[in-house]
This record gives structure tokens, sequence and C-alpha cells, in this order.
């Protein structure tokens, strides 16, 4: 305090930080693969590698409870089911002879209980025992992803993912001749952000995508939509205005002046409103009344 002399008091102060539902959950492993029985008949379960399927949320704090589903219908996908809680898959009815000659590759996805935006995807690639994939293929030919233009350098931004997913010879590479340097794509099909985004700059990007395994390759659109942030403060022309009044007959309505500002964040709006003991008797209209 400021007496005389002073005194003073400490105190302990415990700050409690409380985890944000800000991550999606993650799979233990991004890619699985099963081998069907020799008599795959309904109700079976298949044996997967590396291990079950499971994924967990990343806000430990929050934990959340998952649940699994298929993320597309497809061909393939009507040979099995996927147990909502468990996340183990069964086959779902008998499957003859000629069919799933090639290897089928069914997309998981992983979703919070208490949040359905809060999701992730895996891949189980289901063969028949001695078969190999023939010929390279994503598993999507238009890949679509809404990233925030403050998006830190380095980024994920999407996953690619072909019906090899185990594959160590597969090479990917973008063509992108307008943006070349903006995003990369490593060994694994993660599409990566290379440079800044600036959604007043540019709000969307479009390019191709490539992958080959030596022998034969395939090709993907991904479109990249830039969502917006506000990131810019409203700002006036000058930081002081100043108005005379001449005029004794001055009457309600008439102008007094008039007052600039502008907003960075495109698409914004600008409200204006008076502070002060004798901000009733005037009227903010970007001119003053």
């Amino acid at each position: 305090d400021q007496g005389s002399p002073p005194q003073r008091s400490d105190t302990i102060l415990y700050v409690n930080v409380i985890d944000a539902d800000d991550q999606n959950p993650r799979f233990y492993d991004d890619r699985y693969t099963a081998v069907l029985p020799e008599n795959p008949t309904q109700g079976t379960r298949l044996v997967v590698h590396p291990r079950d399927i499971a994924a967990y949320d990343q806000d430990l704090g929050i934990n959340a409870a998952i649940f699994y589903t298929f993320n597309t219908a497809g061909v393939d996908y009507r040979f099995f089911d996927i147990d909502r809680n468990s996340g183990y898959v069964t086959i779902k009815r008998a499957i003859p002879d000629d069919e799933l000659l090639q290897p089928a590759t069914l997309v998981v996805r992983a979703t919070q209980y208490d949040n359905p935006d809060r999701y992730a995807l895996a891949t189980l690639s289901v063969n028949r025992p001695g078969t190999v994939p023939r010929e390279i293929q994503f598993l999507q030919k238009n890949y679509l992803a809404g990233v925030l233009e403050n998006a830190p350098i380095n980024s994920i931004l999407l996953s690619v993912v072909t019906n090899k997913p185990r594959d160590k010879r597969l090479r990917f590479w973008l063509d992108d001749p307008v943006h070349p340097d903006m995003f990369i794509v490593n060994g694994a099909g993660d599409i990566i952000l290379r440079q800044p985004l600036d959604y007043e700059m540019e709000d969307f990007y479009s390019f191709l995508v490539y992958v080959t395994d030596g022998r034969s390759n395939d090709t993907a659109k991904v479109n990249i939509s830039v969502l917006n942030v506000n990131d810019w403060d409203p700002r006036f022309r000058y930081p002081q205005y100043e108005f005379f009044v001449s005029n004794p007959g001055v009457s309600p309505g008439d102008v007094v002046g008039r007052v600039e500002a502008a907003d960075g964040d495109r698409g914004d709006f600008i409200t204006l409103s008076l502070r002060g003991p004798a901000a009733r008797l005037l009227l903010p209209t970007g001119y003053v009344k």
C-alpha cells in the first residue's frame, strides 16, 4: 500500500486450464489391412492388422466418446458391417467366389458423439488370400478441404488415399502452374501448406495430384477453399476528428462533419456509435449530424 511504512501481503493464485474441443479424433493407425478367410460367411469378424481399428479424442481433458461408421457407400461396402461402438468389421453376407477379386479399400470414419464435426478417417484394405492390386487408383477423383486463412505453414490440409495404402513404392506429385510453391505433397499423400494464405488475396485454389507405383498412375483433383478470419481491426482514416458549427441556425438532421472508417476483412460491415456526455446530441451515420 502507500502507507508509511508501506505494508504488503502475498497469496497464491491457482490457474486451471480447461481443455477446449479444438482437436479431431485420431486413429492409432492411418491404414489397416485384413485378409478374407477361406470361407467368408456372414457374421465372420475380420482379423485386422496391425491392430484392431480404434481411435481416440486428442482433447485429453474432454476425452469424448467415439463411434465408428463407413465414410461412404460403394459396391464393396455391401459385404461388410462395422460395429458402431467397437469398430469391429464383420462380413455382412456371404461373398461369392467371383466377387472381390481385387482388393477392396474401405474408408472408416471415427466421429465424436458430442460433436459430429470432429472426425477422422482411416482406410481398411480387404484382400482375398494371394491377391494384389493391379492398377493404382485414388479412392476419390475430387478432394475438397476448407482451410482457415491463418493456418500455420506446414499444416496438413488433407490426405489423398489410394487403393495401395501400404505400397512403399508410391510417388506423389502436384500440378499447379498458377501457384506452384503454395502446396506440396509428401510420400504419404498428405497435402501440406507451404506459404501463408490470405482470404482477401485468394479464396480458392484448385490443382491436380498425381500418383504412380512405377507401373501405373492416376490423377485426382484437389480444391482448397480459404475460410475468412476476422484478422483486421476497423480503422478510422484519421486518429482525430474536429468539427466546428458556426451556423447559429443549425437544426436536427444537418451534417456537422464526416468520419471515415474501413475494415480490411472482405465482406465485413462496420457500424458506428458515439460515446461521451454529448453523444445523444449527434447521430453517427458516417456523416455526423
